[in-house]
């Protein structure tokens, strides 16, 4: 069959739109500029493969999911159909006149932070609008974000939705799509769902702060470097962590994120929890909840100074958190305080189940629940803990009994097994064989995740000490603990 940039074929298709020049040709189709009957700037997109190729079921996908699709972020459909006088399948959009972010990096090879902010909230934004109609875009990337206008400060806009899969509620698509620099690693396992379109914004997003596209091992030390930084740095690399449940649990969280980042500047910090009713995030003033991608973010409560959640959220039904002078637990819908201070603390670790956490104040490690403070430790490792903290780095830990547990700062080389006696808590130090990056509670023990962007420890440790349980030479941000005690690794592949 001939093609439609052949000499001598018509050049109006549908009957109404008159075809220009060609701009792109891939396996499955071509797309030519076009102009309508009122002049607009028009892109048409032909399926010139064999309808009875591997492409086709794609292409009817497409078809079937950008009729879906109507947002302000995203490029506009306006037609479909079977064009008789060329004999092929054809899509028409509104062209956008920026052309793509990629020709943007080339010219300009860096963004600056507000540059990068508000491409990632328009393509949040965007893909916000798709999750919330179960459509998981799969190929997000520079090539496939263009500039509504040329101007100085554009609106960007998501296209291409080739690549995009209609996802119910707990499925995860059984095909590997997309484009391998940006493809999340859960992809490889035939196991994407939309979080995996975080994970490719991310990737995006750092390298438009950096320009270019880091290696995988270059990635994993970025995730561990700004893990608890504060500003853009640290919503990326939440973006960018391996393991999905890492991630925001939700699109909806990361806007309003985004959101918050653009009025409050690069000094604000967020924090987020998954539990088994939906993820939390904490954005230092207030309390917001996702149920899940179909359903709107839900405002909690305000939360002045907001610190961060305490404790290991997967198994809890509803979160702890901390903030300057208050431990509390949003449940009922409303947000129940289990212990008030009259100076500043400091949350650590805490147990939705046992009602208690540790807290740090000025010169005291302090264990309370909510009759009050339960027992304190001062001395070297308390001043030591306080000294971790002031880095911003994040605690982490378990209490794992009723009188035991371990606590932490991430990124140190030193962990704490905190034992109560009656009104005293007696703090021993830990020597751990790489920096601490996340503690899970193993029953009546505390299970480790240790290391680097090269290398990563699991240990276990109970009443007696710390316990090596297995090292692989991966970064640590691709290694996920799972229930029953193994490990998983999920590097990306590039």
């Amino acid at each position: 069959m001939e093609k439609p940039s052949e000499p001598g074929f018509p050049q109006r298709v549908l009957g109404r739109y008159q075809l220009a020049g060609r701009i792109a040709a891939g396996a499955a189709g071509s797309v030519f500029r076009a102009t309508d009957d009122q002049q607009r700037d028009l892109v048409v997109k032909f399926f010139d493969a064999q309808e009875d190729g591997d492409g086709f079921s794609p292409w009817l996908d497409e078809m079937r999911l950008v009729l879906r699709l109507r947002h302000r972020n995203i490029v506009r459909c306006l037609d479909i159909g079977f064009d008789q006088q060329f004999g092929l399948w054809v899509l028409v959009f509104e062209r956008a006149q920026g052309g793509s972010l990629r020709r943007a990096l080339a010219a300009r090879r860096t963004f600056s932070v507000p540059e990068t902010l508000r491409v990632l909230q328009d393509v949040a934004a965007a893909l916000l609008h798709a999750h919330q109609a179960g459509i998981v875009h799969r190929d997000v990337k520079p090539e496939n974000i263009v500039a509504e206008r040329a101007v100085d400060a554009p609106t960007w806009l998501l296209t291409d939705f080739g690549s995009a899969r209609f996802l119910r509620r707990g499925d995860t698509a059984d095909s590997v799509q997309g484009s391998v620099q940006y493809m999340a690693p859960e992809v490889w396992q035939l196991r994407a769902t939309a979080s995996s379109d975080q994970y490719s914004l991310g990737v995006m997003g750092v390298e438009l702060l950096v320009g270019k596209r880091l290696s995988v091992e270059e990635l994993s030390s970025y995730v561990l470097q700004h893990r608890d930084a504060s500003g853009l740095a640290g919503v990326l690399a939440r973006l960018c962590e391996p393991c999905s449940e890492r991630r925001f649990p939700s699109v909806d969280l990361l806007v309003h994120a985004l959101h918050v980042l653009s009025v409050r500047g690069e000094g604000t910090r967020f924090d987020i929890v998954n539990t088994k009713a939906g993820g939390y995030l904490l954005d230092g003033e207030s309390l917001w909840f996702s149920p899940s991608l179909q359903e709107p973010l839900v405002f909690c409560c305000r939360l002045p100074r907001g610190r961060c959640f305490l404790g290991d959220g997967r198994s809890a039904s509803v979160p702890m958190l901390a903030a300057e002078r208050r431990l509390a637990l949003w449940e009922s819908g409303a947000l129940q305080t289990l212990f008030a201070a009259d100076r500043p603390l400091l949350g650590l670790v805490g147990s939705t189940e046992l009602r208690r956490a540790w807290l740090l104040s000025e010169h005291e490690l302090q264990l309370v629940d909510a009759t009050g403070v339960l027992a304190v430790a001062t001395g070297a490792p308390v001043e030591q803990l306080r000294a971790s903290l002031a880095s911003g780095a994040r605690p982490v830990g378990a209490i794992f009994g009723a009188q035991q547990g371990l606590v932490a700062v991430r990124g140190d080389s030193t962990a704490y097994l905190v034992w109560q006696r009656e009104t005293m808590l007696q703090v021993t130090p830990l020597p751990l064989p790489a920096p601490l990056q996340e503690v899970y509670q193993a029953g009546s023990a505390a299970r480790l995740l240790c290391g680097t962007a090269t290398a990563t420890w699991v240990l276990l440790c109970d009443a007696v000490g710390i316990v090596e349980q297995g090292h692989q030479p991966s970064s640590v941000c691709a290694v996920r603990l799972l229930a029953d005690g193994r490990s998983e690794t999920v590097q990306a592949l590039r």
